[in-house]
């Protein structure tokens, strides 16, 4: 995934892009790599701040130094585990130095795919005018740090007076982070 753009400088190039993993998944860490290249002057050198959100939900900022390679000069954010269907936005600033001046790299975004999720219906059966029994089941794959806010309601539209027959059980999700 590459995503580009080039900074207020436009003596300045800079690129925004994920270089670990090849696969974003729950759980493992990334490395969003920024590289800027002055084809002008001198190579960039100094500091770049990376501020980024999750869901829209802004983190605590993080200052790198560059690191010069030749006439590139890279810089990279480290997120320790990603989560879940989460959107981030990444941004980047350049914040200058002797020769170069502060510089805004694109935003850059990616989505971390959300986990399977497994609902599993208990059968039940009751005699035909007699009560409807609770309704329950299991649903896995939803994560603890979403449980608290997600509600389970099994449901049917069977009746104590519904003719005999088969009837669907069905899985309602509710709450905030259903």
């Amino acid at each position: 995934r590459l995503l580009s753009g080039t900074g207020e400088n436009p003596l300045i190039t800079m690129q925004l892009a994920v270089t670990s993993p090849a696969t974003l998944s729950y759980g493992v860490p990334a490395v969003i790599t920024l590289t800027a290249t002055q084809p002008n002057g001198s190579v960039p050198t100094g500091t770049v701040t990376f501020n980024y959100t999750i869901n829209g939900v802004a983190q605590t900022p993080v200052t790198q130094s560059l690191t010069v390679s030749g006439s590139t000069a890279t810089a990279s954010l480290t997120i320790d585990s990603l989560l879940a269907a989460r959107t981030y936005v990444i941004n980047a600033t350049y914040n200058g130095d002797a020769n170069n001046s502060v510089t805004n790299a694109a935003p850059f975004t990616f989505t971390v795919p959300g986990l399977p999720l497994t609902v599993v219906a208990n059968s039940v059966s009751y005699t035909y005018g007699g009560a409807v029994p609770q309704l329950t089941g299991t649903v896995t794959g939803i994560l603890p740090a979403d449980q608290a806010g997600i509600t389970v309601t099994f449901t049917s539209d069977a009746t104590s007076n519904s003719p005999v027959g088969n009837y669907p059980i069905r899985a309602v999700l509710t709450g905030g982070n259903a």
